[in-house]
């Protein structure tokens, strides 16, 4: 299915059509002008997904953040590592050292 674009005035008169066209899963892209200010498409309920993997692959779909190549993360790792979850940790120290894959 393809996104449409729809102006603000459009949507607003033929609220209803856009609305059944978005619950049979199109996207709808709404314009002020000819700039686009809202995407409205169907809702997905939560799939027990955290709030940074779902913007992560948010991000990744709009082109915004590219994933790392590594398929496991270091992080959970590290915070093992410290004892104390207020113990203050030297992150740039941290990625340096588990950089060894750039170097």
């Amino acid at each position: 299915m393809c996104m449409i674009s729809v102006g603000i005035r459009d949507l607003k008169n033929k609220l209803s059509h856009y609305l059944r066209l978005v619950r049979e899963g199109e996207t709808v892209l709404v314009r002020d002008r000819s700039r686009i200010v809202a995407e409205i498409r169907k809702f997905a309920p939560d799939s027990g997904k955290s709030k940074l993997d779902a913007y992560l692959e948010s991000g990744e779909l709009q082109g915004t953040i590219i994933p790392a190549k590594r398929s496991k993360s270091n992080i959970s790792a590290i915070l093992s590592e410290y004892a104390t979850p207020d113990t203050k940790i030297d992150w740039r120290r941290e990625y340096r050292r588990t950089r060894v894959d750039r170097q």
